[in-house]
């Protein structure tokens, strides 16, 4: 009898022309996760004369989940998350001359973002399921120094309608690079200054951006058991714990803290030198950019004997600086 095994799970998407009309996969996620089944069953508690309950029972709804397990990020997979969380962008920018191609995912501010949306496929060698109208509800990007240095980990979960039973498409793996932590850089400016323009060195010991992306499923009566559309229907939250060392750099930013002064945060994660370099960048290349201020500091904890915080920051549209948080990702893929 054939058995199902972990090491052959595989999750392959495939992006959707029309959403929840399913298109083959045309990439395979390099990353481990899960697949879960979340139709709702109702059983009927009736009164019919038996001690014992009956079995009766019916499908309230039918719902695809997919959990993707922290796994280290890679420059080149990063915007398919995004696309389905955050803003339907798919196909990278020009970068002057340069062989980069520069993915920009700005959150929703005064105007409400498309998503785009995927098929997914996912299994064993058992069985492959397919559900289409893939988004993504949340994720996480974290990374960790001192004796725990390691790639940046990307996690994340996804909805779609309703899993079937399918064969996988035939894929090869796409080549891709990790970001690594030790080559994180950490910038805070002021409001009103620029982005990234001023590096806090010889601080920044860990960090984990946590999304709530704001999308939400809708069901309603049209005939069918799956959702009618997901769409950003919740304000995203995003929120950034920040680990410090307990320096003057830190320090100063209690102090922001206790005032309530608005702040500018942005998070870089480099990697390999890009073939060419282009206008802005000469790298692959992760900036997490956001706007806010911090919510709470933690007390003194200890990393590797020294002492260090961790400052919670809420990120959200500012005024003074007109903006609102982004993520851009730099690679050399034209399109996802």
């Amino acid at each position: 009898m054939a058995e199902g095994l972990r090491v052959f799970r595989k999750l392959q998407i495939g992006k959707e022309t029309t959403a929840g009309t399913a298109k083959a996969a045309t990439v395979i996620m390099r990353c481990e996760g899960s697949m879960e089944d979340g139709t709702k069953r109702n059983y009927v508690d009736e009164a019919v004369g038996f001690f014992l309950s009956t079995d009766r029972s019916y499908e309230a709804f039918t719902l695809a989940k997919l959990t993707m397990d922290a796994f280290p990020l890679t420059f080149e997979q990063l915007p398919y998350v995004l696309s389905a969380g955050v803003k339907n962008v798919v196909s990278g920018s020009a970068d002057g001359s340069g062989s980069g191609k520069i993915y920009t995912y700005p959150f929703s501010t005064s105007t409400l973002n498309t998503l785009t949306s995927w098929t997914l496929e996912a299994g064993n060698n058992q069985q492959a399921w397919e559900a289409a109208y893939g988004v993504v509800t949340g994720f996480e990007i974290s990374g960790s120094g001192g004796g725990d240095s390691d790639a940046v980990q990307l996690s994340a979960e996804w909805v779609a309608r309703e899993w079937s039973t399918t064969t996988y498409t035939s894929l090869s793996l796409a080549a891709v690079e990790e970001a690594v932590f030790p080559k994180a850089k950490l910038y805070i400016d002021a409001i009103g200054g620029t982005m990234g323009s001023t590096q806090k060195t010889a601080t920044l010991v860990d960090f984990s951006l946590r999304v709530d992306t704001g999308v939400r499923a809708m069901f309603t009566g049209d005939g069918n058991l799956y959702f009618t559309d997901a769409l950003l229907r919740a304000r995203p939250e995003v929120i950034c714990e920040i680990g410090m060392l307990y320096n003057d750099t830190t320090i100063a930013e209690i102090t922001n803290w206790l005032a309530g002064t608005s702040r500018q945060i942005e998070i870089k994660l480099e990697g390999s030198t890009l073939n060419t370099a282009g206008t802005a960048y000469s790298k692959k290349t992760v900036r997490i950019q956001l706007p806010g201020s911090w919510e709470t500091f933690s007390g003194l904890d200890e990393v590797e004997g020294g002492d260090k915080v961790t400052g919670t920051f809420r990120a959200g549209y500012n005024t003074t600086s007109a903006s609102g948080p982004q993520i851009v990702v730099v690679n050399t893929n034209a399109s996802l």
